[in-house]
């Protein structure tokens, strides 16, 4: 797996792990030896995983997603070659803002979905990011997503157990998962934020991307390129991003 890949999110139905096969499958009707300097199209972001896999193999790459979230990763990832997470920034990203702000994840996601100081975190982490600069933003994005996904097991912020543990009512919580809400603790030192924080910049490498926020349709009627990889959401399912 490439190292490449730890700046990513958990992301279910993610490509990490098919992406060798992908390119493979793309290699027997365009030799990967035409591949640099080809363009990838890729409408459905998503996690990130092709789009930055063809970047890495030397496609340029168009990407979007209608979604916030895979937005983000095009342009803290795909977008972006050279900037990177510092220690000053994680240091803007946890103080204490001077002026009053929204604690939305406090007032309505706590016991619920995030203890309270995770969510008191959370909250103050968002705040602060709105006045990082791009691609800064982006990458300080990606890096409290993938930060809010460990506070649950299994990077699903639906645990029908989370109000128990965050309430210390251990006693209704799964055997399974009792040791990770204990260890939960471990996600409020600097260190773990300094920790992903290197993981988000494994993401950045030279190479030539282009991201944006859009629906797919208007998306790839204004776009050019050599290969399009199509991978919408499944019909029937759950609303793609409400």
């Amino acid at each position: 797996m490439p190292t490449f890949f730890d700046a990513l999110p958990a992301f279910l139905g993610g490509k990490r792990r098919l992406c060798r096969l992908i390119f493979a499958l793309l290699a027997t009707w365009v030799p990967q030896a035409r591949w640099r300097g080809l363009t990838l199209v890729d409408p459905f972001l998503g996690g990130g995983s092709v789009s930055q896999f063809a970047k890495a193999v030397g496609f340029h790459v168009l990407c979007s997603d209608i979604a916030l979230r895979s937005a983000a990763i095009g342009r803290a990832l795909i977008a972006n070659s050279s900037a990177t997470l510092g220690h000053s920034d994680m240091a803007a990203l946890l103080s204490e803002p001077s002026a009053p702000y929204s604690r939305l994840a406090e007032e309505q996601y706590s016991p619920a979905v995030f203890s309270r100081p995770h969510a008191a975190l959370l909250d103050r982490a968002l705040h602060n990011l709105r006045s990082f600069p791009e691609p800064l933003q982006s990458l300080t994005i990606v890096l409290v997503v993938k930060w809010a996904l460990r506070i649950q097991p299994m990077s699903m912020l639906r645990g029908t157990d989370a109000r128990a543990a965050f309430e210390g009512d251990l006693d209704r919580v799964s055997s399974r998962r009792l040791g990770h809400y204990l260890m939960g603790s471990r996600l409020l030192t600097p260190e773990v934020w300094l920790s992903l924080a290197d993981e988000v910049n494994k993401g950045v490498f030279p190479g030539w991307g282009e991201a944006c926020q859009e629906d797919a349709f208007p998306f790839l009627r204004r776009v050019r390129g050599d290969v399009v990889y199509l991978d919408p959401p499944y019909a029937g399912t759950t609303s793609y991003e409400r």
